[in-house]
């Protein structure tokens, strides 16, 4: 005959069986970052201009700001911004993507199905 646990605890090879089971329904976790290119313009205790420099930091413009001497000291304008899909793991910053020339949308009409008089949406 079996003996009953009255104290509701789990035997050790019940816990194991919960652990495989939910470690089989747990999904592969991604993480990414965006990256923040900001121009900083740094002032001596008087106030006057020292140098630009921009930097890539994933820190924002306001961050970057009060993590490196507070308002008093620099200036720190936002750039640009993108975003680093993938492992971020002992990663370096990754490059800027490539930005794909736009044109209007007019230029490519031949590309566009061609709709009969009646059927053309209303402008107003």
């Amino acid at each position: 005959m079996r003996k009953v646990n009255c104290s509701g605890a789990y035997s050790e090879t019940e816990g194991v069986r919960v652990l495989l089971l939910l470690s089989l329904l747990t999904l592969p976790a991604e993480a990414a970052f965006r990256v923040y290119l900001l121009r900083v313009t740094q002032y001596d205790s008087f106030g006057n201009f020292v140098k630009h420099q921009s930097v890539m930091s994933t820190l924002d413009h306001l961050q970057y700001e009060h993590y490196h001497g507070g308002y008093r000291w620099s200036k720190v304008e936002l750039i640009d911004t993108w975003y680093c899909p993938g492992d971020t793991a002992h990663r370096k910053l990754c490059d800027r993507p490539k930005v794909k020339d736009r044109v209007p949308a007019s230029l490519e009409r031949d590309k566009r199905t061609y709709l009969p008089y009646n059927r053309q949406p209303i402008i107003p």
